[in-house]
């Protein structure tokens, strides 16, 4: 993701935000633990923050960005592409919070209706 710094009225310069290096997602598809070290400090955040707005929920959004960086270990070999490392990473945090809102909701109206019996 590119953001903008003001530099000064007339100049802007791009920002970049984490962007994941292709080079280091390749070793780390290759096995290297250092590049995927490396690849999990540079997203972390991001997919901390992705979970973080849809559960809402501290403890919810650690198991969330945990699951994340599993399901991201184990389908890295798979990864065709790795300039889409970063997309394919945020796609992975999305859906890993959404199964998790879905089930917490879940389990919440099953408690609430065998509360009132």
């Amino acid at each position: 993701m590119i953001g903008w710094a003001n530099v000064g009225v007339a100049e802007r310069r791009p920002i970049a935000w984490g962007l994941a290096d292709p080079d280091v997602v390749s070793a780390a598809q290759r096995g290297c633990e250092r590049s995927f070290e490396t690849l999990y400090d540079t997203l972390s955040e991001r997919v901390r923050r992705t979970a973080a707005c849809i559960l809402r929920d501290e403890h919810a959004t650690e198991d969330a960005v945990q699951d994340t960086f599993l399901a991201v270990l184990q389908g890295l070999p798979g990864l065709s592409d790795p300039g889409a490392f970063e997309g394919w990473v945020l796609r992975i945090a999305r859906y890993t919070a959404i199964s998790a809102a879905r089930r917490r909701d879940r389990y919440t109206t099953s408690c609430d209706v065998h509360d009132d019996e």
